[in-house]
C-alpha cells in the first residue's frame, strides 16, 4: 500500500510532500490508527507551538493530521524512511 505524506508548516511554510509503500501488515496497523476514513483524524499537540511542522497522512480514503511534536512510533518511522529513500521531496 502507498502512503502519501505531505509536511506543511515550518519556518517559511513550505510543503513537501513524499510517498512511501508499506507491506500489508504495517498497512493495516495503519488504517487501524487512522479510523474508519469518514473523517480526518488529528493528533495534535496541543498549543500549536510557531515554525513547526504538520504531517499528513494518506492511504486511500483514510487520512490522518500529525503534529510535529507528537510525531513518534510508526508515523515517525514513516517520515524518516520516506526521507530518507523517496529522493528529493516534491513540493506539494
Amino acid at each position: 500500500m502507498e502512503i502519501t505524506i505531505t509536511r506543511t508548516g515550518g519556518f517559511a511554510g513550505l510543503r513537501r510532500q513524499w510517498v512511501v509503500t508499506v507491506d500489508e501488515p504495517t498497512a493495516e496497523r495503519l488504517v487501524r490508527e487512522m479510523g474508519d476514513g469518514g473523517h480526518d483524524v488529528v493528533l495534535d499537540g496541543g498549543p500549536a507551538e510557531r515554525d513547526r511542522f504538520s504531517y499528513v497522512f494518506v492511504a486511500g480514503q483514510h487520512r490522518m493530521t500529525v503534529a510535529e511534536s507528537r510525531l513518534d512510533g510508526l508515523w515517525r518511522d514513516l517520515v524518516n524512511r520516506a526521507r530518507e529513500g523517496a529522493g528529493p521531496a516534491t513540493p506539494a
